[in-house]
Order: C-alpha cells, then sequence, then structure tokens
C-alpha cells in the first residue's frame, strides 16, 4: 500500500498529510497504529518530525478527507483528547489496486523511518517523501524515467523551485548518482521527461543485494563530438535545417524530427536513450552483438515505441521514410556503442565466467558534455546485476590508462573526485526538472 501511494498523483494532499498518512499506514503494517493513535498531535509532530502546527494541518486534511476518522476520548481532568484511526477500505478506494514489489515496499519503509529513528542520516520529510516517490517508481537499477517535475510535484506536493533544490541535495548527498534532465519543444520527443539513477548502495537506501559496479577506463581517446548523440546533433546543426543530413558515410531523411529548439539541450537525453539501448544488448543479446544490425528487431521495436511519432511530419518528405531512417540510425549508433563498450568489459580479468549478467550504463560524468576541444581518456561506468547469489565485489575499478585495478567493497572508498570522473556520481551545480 506504501508503493501504490508514493505513486499515486494525490492531487490535493499536502507533503505534509500524505507523509503523515505514510507513517500512519507503516504503523498499521507493524501492528503499532493503536500506540501511534493514541498519541496527541505535539508527540505525533515529534515522530514524525514536524511542527505541531503542520502536523495539526495535515491530521485535519486527512480527516476531512476520510482517510482518518477522528475520536474523542474523555478525561477524568480537563479538555477530552483526540485519537485517530486510518480508514484501509477509504485508503484503498483512494489508491485503486496494484501489483506492491516486496523490495521496495522494505526501501520505503526504511526510508520512512520516525525523524528520532534516523540518527546520523537524519532527513528533513520533505526530502525522504520525494526519495520514497522516486523509489516508488524505480527500476532494479534504481533508474526512474517517466517522471517529469509535474509529475514530482503532484506526487510529494512540492513546488518546481523546491524540487530542484531538493534534488540538487540529494545529488550532493550521494543519494542520487544522476539527474538527466528532460526536454520540451522537440519534434523528435514531443516531451521527454526527466530520468533520475538512485544510489541503491547507499546506506539509507540499501535493502537486500545493490547492484554492483563495473568502472572500464581505456587507453582510448575520444573528443566529445565522437559521442553518439553529440555526433548527431552536431550533422543536424551543421545541415542548415535540411531534412537529408549526412552521418558518416551515410544520409538521413531526419532533419524534420529534431524540431528548431537548441539541439544542444537534447544532448544528455539523447545520450541516455542511446545508452539504454546499448545496456539493454549488452545484457540480452551480448553473444550476438557482431553480428549485422539487421538481425536486432527487438532493439528496433524499442525505439520505434520511444521515437517515432507518426503525426509530426506534414506535407514534405514521407513520415514512413524518416521513420525508417531515424531508427536505422539509432539501432547503428547503439550497436556500435555497445559493441566499444563491451570491448572494453573483456580487457578486465578476474570476472566471474558463469551468470548471465545485466547492465545498465550510467551517463558520462559532466565534463564530458561540457568540456570541448579537448580529447579524454573514455571512461564508462555500469550498474550490474548477476544470477550469482552476490557479485565477488561491490566496485571494480579497471583503469588501464593509469595501469590500476580495485575490488573495493563500495565505491564509497573512491575519492570524491574520483567518483565524479567517472561518472559514479553527478556534481551538483544545477539541476534541471522537465
Amino acid at each position: 500500500m506504501l508503493i501504490r501511494l508514493l505513486r499515486h498523483r494525490s492531487i490535493g494532499l499536502s507533503p505534509e498529510a500524505k507523509f503523515f498518512l505514510l507513517r500512519f499506514l507503516q504503523e498499521e503494517q507493524k501492528k503499532q497504529v493503536d500506540t501511534l493513535a493514541a498519541l496527541n498531535v505535539r508527540t505525533i509532530a515529534k515522530r514524525i518530525g514536524v511542527t505541531p502546527k503542520v502536523a495539526g494541518a495535515a491530521i485535519e486534511q486527512l480527516v476531512s478527507l476520510g482517510l482518518l476518522t477522528k475520536q474523542s476520548k474523555l478525561r477524568q481532568l480537563g479538555r477530552p483528547s483526540s485519537e485517530y484511526s486510518c480508514s484501509t477500505l477509504a485508503v484503498e478506494k483512494f489508491l485503486g489496486s496494484t501489483v506492491d514489489n516486496p523490495e521496495q515496499e522494505s526501501r520505503v519503509a526504511k526510508l520512512l523511518g520516525g525523524a528520532s529513528e534516523q540518527k546520523e542520516q537524519r532527513l528533513m520529510y520533505a526530502n525522504r517523501l520525494l526519495l520514497a516517490v522516486l523509489v516508488a517508481q524505480a527500476d532494479e537499477f534504481g533508474v526512474v524515467r517517466k517522471l517529469g517535475w509535474r509529475d514530482l510535484a503532484e506526487r510529494t506536493g512540492l513546488r518546481r523551485e523546491v524540487l530542484r533544490q531538493r534534488l540538487g541535495w540529494l545529488l550532493e548527498q550521494g543519494y542520487l548518482r544522476s539527474v538527466i534532465p528532460g526536454v520540451t519543444g522537440i519534434a523528435l520527443f514531443k516531451k521527454a521527461k526527466s530520468e533520475y539513477i538512485l544510489n541503491l548502495a547507499h546506506p539509507f537506501l540499501c535493502v537486500g543485494q545493490a547492484p554492483g559496479l563495473l568502472v572500464v577506463r581505456t587507453k582510448l581517446c575520444r573528443h566529445i563530438d565522437e559521442y553518439p548523440a553529440r555526433q548527431i546533433l552536431n550533422a543536424i546543426m551543421k545541415c542548415g535545417g535540411q531534412q537529408l543530413v549526412q552521418i558518416g558515410h551515410e544520409r538521413y531523411d531526419i532533419g524534420k524530427f529534431f524540431g528548431s529548439g537548441n539541439l544542444l539541450h537534447l544532448t544528455p537525453i539523447l545520450q541516455a536513450s542511446i545508452d539504454r539501448y546499448a545496456s539493454y544488448l549488452l545484457s540480452e543479446q551480448s553473444e550476438v552483438l557482431d553480428e549485422d544490425i539487421a538481425l536486432f528487431s527487438e532493439l528496433r521495436a524499442r525505439i520505434r515505441q520511444d521515437f517515432i511519432l507518426p503525426d509530426i511530419v506534414r506535407g514534405e518528405g514521407t513520415t514512413a521514410t524518416m521513420q525508417v531512417d531515424i531508427v536505422h540510425l539509432l539501432c547503428s549508433q547503439s550497436v556500435e556503442w555497445a559493441r566499444d563498450i563491451k570491448a572494453a568489459i573483456s580487457t578486465v580479468n578476474g570476472l566471474p565466467d558463469q551468470g548471465e549478467f545485466k547492465y545498465w550504463l550510467l551517463p558520462a560524468s559532466k565534463r564530458d558534455h561540457s568540456w570541448r576541444g579537448r580529447r579524454e581518456t573514455m571512461a564508462w561506468a555500469l550498474l550490474v546485476k548477476t544470477s550469482l547469489d552476490a557479485l565477488p565485489y561491490g566496485c571494480r575499478v579497471h583503469d588501464a590508462h593509469l595501469g590500476v585495478d580495485h575490488a573495493l567493497l563500495s565505491d564509497e572508498e573512491l575519492a570524491l573526485g574520483e567518483r565524479y570522473f567517472y561518472g559514479l556520481l553527478t556534481e551538483p551545480k544545477s539541476v534541471t526538472v522537465s
């Protein structure tokens, strides 16, 4: 039920009311609802880390919506006190029915623990609520997709500017590994929402076996303009608005797909899409990566689902031609990118030769999207899950450029600068939420 409440848009609920309801349901699941129900507002406020005034307003809002019931309890002296109980049937009706994820429930329960239980990991209730909403939407790697600022605002009750500040703080503290800003007004995407990558290895979020980390830095140097997304966008800008675009040795009928906005804003989200396809290939198609790209029909289907918008082109050209070309371009770029990463991984000694591996490629560090005119050694950071009971390392760093190889319990053993350099964390200089 906690996960369903966090995923619910909850329009009309203040962040304090939503957080209080989460805590109430959590206590009920622990069979401790009587102890919470019998508390007065001041004590409840202390338990959840807010002021009595805020707690009182949150409780009254939940009572008015029928999600809590209020009863007066007579005392021998003084005014009657109030007790509150949670109407489970009302909450179920409010949320609707979906399947809950036990691991997510456990992670949320750990995250929502009372302020008095957090000790050195004390978090403001708004930060805990935002993190809990992200956890409820995350996949097995901690990746949250298709959840823009409006969605976050509706689920948390926080304003956009507050969300930006909270996300920057979560990046700074290492709860988030990265935030990939979305874009609007671009024909290719129409509206691509931001993506967030949680750090599931963080002590405050870790439940069970967190994904392992594999960092591979090669001796190969590559200019920023040679990254797949930048190659595509540079070619689009050079074509001067023409529909036919020269990329490599081929010409693609794709110019209209990219609209007329600032294409540089597309770089992170377009590269993230290519990274996502490369991750799928490394996880599901690694053994046939050297085959002809025409054979990757499942990859093409994924690209069509994410990108093809048949109603965007009217008049010049044919939509069908443009669809074929954009699918072919993104497929070929993703396959080549996956081949480069596979070749880099193959240089790492000591990886288990049994079990199936699933990978998620983390975004390159911000320096790779902002520094121009320089060639840098390539470094890839991947989240790794395997069918084995546990990875033989929490974080493995293979740096062929410096000639070092480390097997670490976690990436927290690395210096902060190294974590930023490899893209394990993102420096929170600015956060854009779309």
